[in-house]
């Protein structure tokens, strides 16, 4: 920007650096599709319990200001039978460089009854 030999040409290097920026479009990602199925397992991992968040998790950004290494975490809650459908089992969390960028929360996508087996071993 500044290694123009003449004043005005550091200036013509400036509005085009400002020029380009201007015409960047905002891109959009989706991080978390509704369609991903997540799963954990409960009761010493006899019972599957499965979920998935309610809508998209998308995140919209300028190409030149693109967040680095952004990661998903998934936190599930304690989880204890019965669990019906639509139960917030837990939650995603997108995060970039520590920092929070979105989160959404998972809900069970079936009902899953507590056996009576399990009930009989909890009252004794």
């Amino acid at each position: 920007v500044l290694g123009g030999s003449e004043q005005n040409s550091c200036y013509l290097d400036a509005i085009r650096l400002l020029e380009a920026a201007f015409r960047e479009k905002p891109q959009k990602v989706c991080l978390v599709s509704a369609a991903q199925i997540y799963e954990t397992s409960i009761v010493q991992g006899y019972y599957k319990v499965f979920g998935k968040v309610a809508k998209d998790i998308t995140f919209t950004y300028y190409p030149s200001e693109k967040p680095a290494d952004m990661r998903a975490f998934i936190h599930w809650n304690t989880l204890v039978l019965p669990i019906n459908r639509g139960d917030c089992l837990g939650k995603v969390e997108i995060r970039s460089q520590d920092r929070p960028l979105a989160e959404a929360p998972i809900f069970a996508t079936e009902k899953i009854r507590q056996p009576f087996w399990l009930r009989w071993q909890r009252f004794f």
